[in-house]
C-alpha cells in the first residue's frame, strides 16, 4: 500500500540525488581545476549534511565554547549489507560509502571540532552496529 509506494519514491529520490551529486562534484572539480572555484567553494559540493550543520552550529558560531557540547559517536562494525539502513548513519552513494564525504567528516570530528571546542565540551563514545536496524536501544543505553 502506501508504505511501499513511499519507500519506492524514497529509493528513487536517493538514486536521483546520488546521480546529481556525482554531476555537481565533477563540475566542481572541473571549475576548481580552471581556477573558477577556490578550495572552500569546491568543498561545498563534497561535504555531508552533517558536516554543514556542524560548521554552522559549532565552527562558525560566536562564543561556541560557552554553549556547545559535542557528542562524537563512532559506529563500530557498521555493515553495508543493508545499505538502505546504513545511509541513515553514514554518507552513501547508492550502495557504496561516499569516501570523500567520510574523509571530510573524519577531519571534522578529529581535527576541526577539537580545535574549536574545549576538551571538556567533547564527549566521545563508541556504539556497536546491530543489524538490521543499525542502532538498538539495548546497546545504546548508558552511552
Amino acid at each position: 500500500g502506501m508504505q511501499k509506494m513511499m519507500e519506492a519514491h524514497q529509493n528513487e529520490w536517493w538514486s536521483t540525488m546520488s546521480s546529481m551529486q556525482v554531476i555537481f562534484r565533477q563540475a566542481a572539480d572541473a571549475l576548481f581545476a580552471q581556477g573558477k572555484l577556490d578550495a572552500d567553494q569546491r568543498h561545498n559540493y563534497f561535504m555531508s549534511v552533517t558536516e554543514r550543520e556542524n560548521i554552522h552550529g559549532i565552527l562558525t558560531a560566536d562564543s561556541n565554547h560557552r554553549h556547545t557540547l559535542a557528542f562524537l559517536r563512532q559506529l563500530e562494525g557498521i555493515s553495508l549489507e543493508n545499505w538502505r539502513t546504513a545511509r541513515n548513519f553514514i554518507d552513501m552513494s547508492g550502495p557504496e560509502v561516499d569516501r570523500e564525504a567520510q574523509r571530510l567528516m573524519d577531519d571534522l570530528r578529529d581535527r576541526k571540532i577539537p580545535e574549536r571546542l574545549r576538551a571538556s565540551s567533547i564527549i566521545r563514545y563508541s556504539q556497536p552496529w546491530v543489524d538490521p536496524s543499525g542502532i538498538h536501544l539495548d546497546t545504546h543505553k548508558g552511552n
